[in-house]
Formats: C-alpha cells, structure tokens, sequence
C-alpha cells in the first residue's frame, strides 16, 4: 500500500551557544535529491537574560546551505530560561549537495547564552498522493495592513466533496518595529459552517527588530455549502498601516480522506479554568488497519489576559507523551501584552499498531492560577498509508460523492468529547 514519505527529527537534550553568529542545533535525516519536501517545525528555546534577543533559522544542506524562506526568528525573551517557542512552514526541493535540514541559533551578545530545549522538525514528502489531495500557496510581500483585514496568502479548492475532512495550517511571518501596537492574522474559509473566521491570532512585540514566526492548525469538515472552499490568511494592526510588517504567509491544507485512517476534532468556544495542572483540551481516538507511523497535529490559542503569563502544549499517545517528554516541563509561550491571544501547535509522529486503538490527546498547562484558558482548539491524526480506491474526487456532483469515500477508514477513529483534567 502506498504511503507518504517522512522524515522526523527530534531534538531531546538541551543545546546551547553564546556564539554570535549561527551555530548548529540538529540536522534532520538526508533528502532525496529533486524531491519536493513540506517542513513543519516546532521549537522551544530559552534565553539566559532578560531583555536579550536569541536568534534561529533552518537551512537547505542540499542547496548550498539556503536559509529557508522566511525561517528566520528573532525574539526577546522577556524571562530568563523559560522558553518560548519558534515556528516554521515552508517547501523545498532537495538539491545535489546531500544532507538535510539544519536547525540553527545565536544569541545577540556573546556574554548571554541560547538554549534550544526542543524540537519536533517533520519533512512531508506528499508526491505519492493524488495532486488534488493537497495544497500548499504563499505571498513574500512586505506590506504594513491597515486596521481591517487585509488578504494575503489565499487558495481556492474548486472541487470538494460533501463530507470531505481537511487538516489545514496556516504560517505568518512579521517584522516587527513597534513594540506599542498589536498585530493581527487569521486563517479564515468560505465554509459557512466552519465558524470561518478562526483561529486568529493576535499579538504584541517586545523589542523593534523581532521577526516573529505564527503557526496555527485546524481541522474541516466540509458540508457541502458552497461548491468550493477558499482559504486565507489575513491579516491587520493595531496601528492602522503605520507599524508592523507582514512578511510572508504561507497555506498548506491535506485532504484527510486521502489516507487509509484518520481522525480529526475542532472546538471554536473558550475554555477557562483556576487549575495550574495539565488540562485536556482534545481528545480523539484512531485504529490504524496497518501498522506504521501515524502524524498527529494539535493547536490551541493561549488566551491569558495579562502579561507575563506562560503556557505549555503536549501531545499523549496512550497517556506517554510524544515524541518526548521534554513537552511536559517547557513553556510553549509568554504573553507579552494582556491582549495576546497567542497559537501553540505541536507536532509528532508515533508507530501505530494494526487493529488496535490509541487514545490521543491535546493537553495544555498554565503557570497563572487566574481564570483564564484557551480556544480554537483542532487536533488531527493519521496514517502515513494513502487509502486505496478513493480516487474519484475532482467533480460536485453528489451521486458521485457518496461512494467515492469508500478507501478511507473514517468510521475507524472517532473523536471523543472534550474533557478536561482538574
């Protein structure tokens, strides 16, 4: 049976530089030369003093060391050795120089050091799939939004079917040069029930040269509305085109039916608790027909209401957390500004087992007893194994749509009611 190509890397010890100038963190597993790869990366790193700015990057190995397309992060970190997290979404094609995709830091004075505590860096290779069973677009324009939301990266799909289950993520790069005034992004759709107009983010700078680096991720079921969903990410500030840039965006959306077994849950409302302790905020349960790798993604949105406030994201598989369990112990983010509404997204990858069930959940923990909590949570999983006999989707008409599902396992993972842990 047919699958996905993937490569995973995992960073699990801490990794440290004072070095002002790159320096090397983990490198995944070598590319295929002229292969097309999706990067999706999460990283958590921490700084040794306040008010300082830490600095990373991916590079292409395979192209003379290419940073990747608006990879570059930099951040102050508003506490000492608590981390907060970097994000990436990008393509490459892999050229002849061997190697794979580096993950790299400095720090902006050498009497400080960087600490990358975690990484999950996963490269997609999706060209065994059906070219309509996947999308990825991006705009690389500099561009300051006024104070209504502006389009940037946007992509049409002119032919889904009823039913139809997409996992879609949505990435935005800013410049920032006003820590005074907050910016906004959002991935928004033309699905009318899909509540079209989240996740959205919405965050404030903490020093004039950041570039910051948003993720988010979401499960969609289309319902058979209209007959084509766009996708969007836009985007807006505060300040009303005078501070801020928007630098890049970037879509990529997977038909989840595509894949032999896959599960997905999406909850819009705002949950709040007191509890300082781990709290579910999705729960989904998925039986692989065959064994292999299953992916698992998971956002939810940090809703604080005041500054300094940290946050963490895990995934469990089986109540062990994946890949690793340095997930448990390190910030996700800091809200720097009350109004901060900010993504966590975490990715991984676990070898699932045929016939038998996994239970997967989304967890999140706040270090602030304040009740406050989060939103827009989306959690998805599948097979890397592509189902077999689902291949008649580029029509609307419904007479074909209704047998045209029939390789995919769906009925195989169901999501379970949100609970929460207290």
């Amino acid at each position: 049976m047919t699958s996905i190509g993937i490569i995973h890397k995992t960073v699990t010890s801490a990794v440290s530089t004072s070095e002002t100038s790159y320096q090397t963190v983990a490198e995944t597993d070598a590319m295929t030369a002229g292969t097309t790869y999706y990067v999706i990366a999460e990283v958590r790193a921490n700084v040794d003093s306040t008010a300082r700015l830490g600095s990373l990057r991916l590079i292409d190995k395979t192209n003379g060391d290419a940073v990747l397309t608006h990879s570059e992060y930099i951040k102050e970190h508003t506490t000492s050795e608590l981390c907060e997290s970097y994000y990436y979404l990008g393509v490459v094609t892999a050229g002849s120089d061997g190697g794979g995709i580096e993950l790299q830091q400095h720090v902006s004075l050498a009497s400080e050091t960087m600490e990358t505590d975690y990484a999950s860096i996963m490269l997609l290779d999706l060209s065994n799939m059906d070219s309509d069973d996947y999308f990825f677009t991006s705009v690389d324009r500099d561009a300051t939004p006024g104070t209504s939301y502006e389009d940037f990266a946007t992509y049409t799909n002119d032919h889904p079917r009823t039913n139809d289950e997409f996992l879609v993520f949505g990435y935005v790069s800013y410049n920032v040069n006003n820590v005074q005034y907050s910016s906004y992004a959002k991935l928004s759709c033309t699905e009318p029930s899909a509540t079209p107009n989240e996740p959205e983010l919405l965050f404030e700078g903490e020093d004039a040269t950041e570039k910051q680096n948003w993720l988010f991720s979401r499960h969609y079921t289309y319902n058979g509305i209209n007959k084509d969903i766009t996708w969007t990410i836009e985007a807006k500030s505060e300040s009303g085109g005078t501070s801020n840039e928007h630098a890049y965006s970037a879509i990529l959306g997977i038909r989840l039916n595509a894949f032999n077994n896959f599960v997905g849950s999406y909850t819009s409302a705002e949950t709040t608790t007191t509890a300082t302790t781990m709290q579910e905020m999705a729960s989904v349960s998925l039986t692989p027909e065959f064994s292999g790798d299953v992916l698992v993604f998971g956002t939810t949105l940090w809703v604080g209401n005041s500054t300094g406030r940290y946050c963490r994201q895990r995934i469990q598989v089986g109540n062990t957390t994946s890949p690793n369990a340095i997930t448990d112990s390190k910030w996700s983010v800091n809200s720097n500004d009350g109004t901060d509404i900010l993504p966590m997204t975490s990715i991984t990858k676990y070898s699932g087992s045929a016939a038998t069930a996994a239970t997967i959940d989304l967890d999140t923990q706040k270090a602030t007893s304040a009740d406050v909590g989060w939103k827009n949570r989306s959690l998805a999983a599948f097979t890397i194994k592509l189902a077999s006999g689902d291949t008649t989707h580029k029509n609307n008409m419904t007479s074909m749509r209704l047998g045209a599902r029939l390789g995919s396992y769906r009925t195989r993972g169901f999501a379970k009611r949100t609970r929460f842990r207290r």
